[in-house]
Formats: structure tokens, sequence, C-alpha cells
């Protein structure tokens, strides 16, 4: 299977649980055969390889007002031109940041509930930014497919959104093997 990874913070780029994450689950993929590719946003175009994972970064695009749009729109458009092309089957992406919130014609998309920008922003400040809470719930609306790791993230996801998904399953995150 050909599997695309939405990350902009694939190590060793500043990283999160996100981006740790996914470097544990494409590099775990990859060994068992599936083709990954992880693409994400940067302050510059960039791609290399960690060890047979490709990794791409698109430039963000820094206008204001319009920037964080033009930059979505751009990696919608690289996202369907390859799956388009037969090199991606199936697309994940995180709900943190709403980065995919127009959907791909033609292709899966799965959305991995970690903890979204709004929910953290609830939890710590009340209120949350109007143009994080668009594209996180966007995103969620397109991409109607969903993995929760955890039954609180999925409960808490819906109740923030108001929105349900089509699908959704819980799978816990992995966790390398300290043996390899």
């Amino acid at each position: 299977m050909k599997i695309a990874f939405v990350c902009s913070e694939y190590p060793p780029k500043a990283h999160g649980g996100i981006g740790t994450f996914v470097q544990t689950l494409a590099r775990d993929l990859q060994r068992k055969g599936h083709e990954i590719v992880v693409v994400g946003l940067g302050d510059s175009e960039d791609e290399y390889q960690d060890g047979a994972v490709r990794v791409v970064t698109l430039r963000q695009n820094k206008t204001r007002f319009v920037g964080h749009l033009i930059s979505r729109l751009r990696l919608r458009r690289w996202l369907a031109a390859h799956a388009k092309a037969g090199k991606i089957d199936i697309i994940e992406v995180p709900d943190y940041q709403g980065l995919l919130p127009f959907g791909v014609k033609d292709c899966p998309v799965v959305v991995r509930l970690h903890l979204s920008s709004a929910a953290m922003w609830l939890q710590s400040h009340g209120r949350v930014p109007k143009v994080i809470y668009f594209y996180e719930k966007q995103n969620l609306r397109a991409n109607s497919q969903w993995i929760a790791v955890s039954q609180y993230i999925l409960e808490s996801t819906k109740e923030i959104f108001r929105i349900s998904p089509e699908r959704a399953m819980r799978i816990y995150n992995p966790a390398p093997s300290i043996l390899e």
C-alpha cells in the first residue's frame, strides 16, 4: 500500500508527539513493505529520505491573512496530483491545525485525532481563535473517517466541534520496541 502521512513536525524538525508518532508508524509500516511518504509545510522546500521513508516539505506561504489558506490549498494540490498519478492509496492527516480542510477527491483520507489546537486552546485559554477552529472543523467535516488515540479524544472532538464522523475507530499510539 502507498501511504501518505501529512505531518509538518517530522523529526529532526522541531517536533512534538505527532512528529514522533508519525516517524514511528512510518518506519514500521515501511519495514512491513508499504511505500511511505510524509508531506508537510515548512519554511523552505525540502525533500530527503529517512531510511526508505520519503519526507517532503512544501514551503509555507507567509502572506498576511491568506497565507494559511494558500498553504493548505498547495498541500491539497500536491496530494491530489500524487494520488491521481497512483503514488498514494490513502492519506492520514492529523486533526491538529486542520491541514486538509477540503479533502482530496478520489483518495481516502483518515483523520487521526491526537488533540486539536482548538481543544488545547479551550483547556488553557477558555476560547479558541476563529481561524484555528474553522480549519480544524473543516478538516474533520471534509474527512469523516477518524482514528482516535483514545475514547476521551474522540468524545471531546465530537463535543468541541459539534460534528460526528461517518466512521470512527480507537487505535492507541504504537510504542517503538526498545530492543530494536
